[in-house]
């Protein structure tokens, strides 16, 4: 891995968010549960608490998503999607957005209790070496829509660096494009041990 290095920026909260739409509709049917890709920690975080939901008698339907944005979307929807795993970070943002829509969005979730801290960690070939470096490259910034995606767009704002091609892609394909020369950079947020990296 001489090519290649990987460094954490900065760390972030992860939390589970309620709407009041849980109390209706918990008698009625599983109470839905949006969290992240089907390969990711959120789901199994999902399925985890499913599993601890049963021993006291609350039926979890764990459903597979995009990421924080689209978790907040549908919990806002008429899914049954009550519960939802978002990153604190993307929460904020969307609660300081100068959209009054996403004001509104972020304004009717309610935070059950954070989870864990997670790091951004940028995975990129040797010749970067720092975040500076990222101007006019191709960098791997994930889905439209999911945290990891507002997250790398946010922190590309906030630093004023410009890369050359934003690559919306899913991380497994985001390494295999780092490796193969195809990106300089990928963005990946995710708490320790991040196993993509070793496989």
């Amino acid at each position: 891995m001489n090519r290649f290095f990987v460094g954490s920026l900065l760390l972030l909260l992860n939390l589970i968010v309620w709407t009041p739409a849980m109390a209706a509709d918990a008698n009625a049917q599983p109470v839905g549960m949006v969290t992240g890709s089907k390969t990711g920690t959120y789901i199994q975080f999902g399925n985890n608490i499913a599993e601890i939901a049963k021993t006291v008698g609350l039926d979890i339907l764990v459903k597979d998503s995009r990421g924080s944005i689209d978790n907040i979307r549908r919990m806002n929807s008429k899914e049954n999607a009550a519960l939802g795993i978002v990153q604190s970070d993307v929460l904020g943002f969307l609660s300081r957005s100068e959209s009054s829509e996403m004001r509104q969005l972020a304004g009717r979730l309610r935070l059950i209790f954070p989870f864990y801290n997670e790091e951004v960690h940028l995975f990129a070939n040797k010749s970067i070496q720092s975040f500076g470096d990222l101007q006019g490259k191709r960098v791997v910034v994930g889905e439209e829509g999911s945290g990891n995606w507002l997250t790398a767009i946010n922190l590309l704002q906030l630093t004023g660096v410009k890369p050359g091609e934003l690559l919306q892609i899913a991380p497994l394909p985001g390494v295999t494009a780092v490796l193969k020369g195809e990106a300089d950079a990928m963005f990946y947020v995710a708490g320790k041990p991040v196993s993509l990296f070793t496989k």
